[in-house]
This record gives C-alpha cells, sequence and structure tokens, in this order.
C-alpha cells in the first residue's frame, strides 16, 4: 500500500481550515467560547490540521526531521 501524496495532505489542511473558517464565521470570542459545540469542532478540525501539516513538513525535509524552533 503507497502513502499519500503531499497534495492530498495539503487538501486535508485546507479543508480543516476551511471547516473552521466556516464554523467560526460571524461569531464574537464570547459567543464561540460559549458554544461547546462551535468550540468542539473547531478543536477536532485543528487535530486534522496539526499532523497533516507535520507530514507535509517531515517529507519536504526528505524525511527528516525539520530544524526545531522553541517558541
Amino acid at each position: 500500500m503507497t502513502g499519500r501524496s503531499i497534495s492530498e495532505f495539503l487538501q486535508d489542511t485546507l479543508d480543516a481550515i476551511t471547516d473552521i473558517e466556516t464554523f467560526t464565521d460571524g461569531i464574537d470570542f464570547e459567543t464561540f467560547q460559549a458554544n461547546r459545540e462551535k468550540l468542539l469542532a473547531v478543536v477536532k478540525s485543528i487535530e486534522i490540521l496539526l499532523p497533516s501539516r507535520q507530514k507535509i513538513t517531515y517529507r519536504r525535509f526528505g524525511g527528516q526531521c525539520p530544524p526545531y524552533k522553541d517558541w
């Protein structure tokens, strides 16, 4: 079985960002924070987005871990 392509991971990233924008469109932070359903939906989208971005970065650096920057 072959692995997923970078373009598939990019699409996952774009989809997650679009979902986050849709979930938060037209509401202020206080409303978002009080709405557990929206909050959990955004958290789930972030859970999808982060591993996808990590895999793109990992492949971009040829299977090597990129330099780590401690913020």
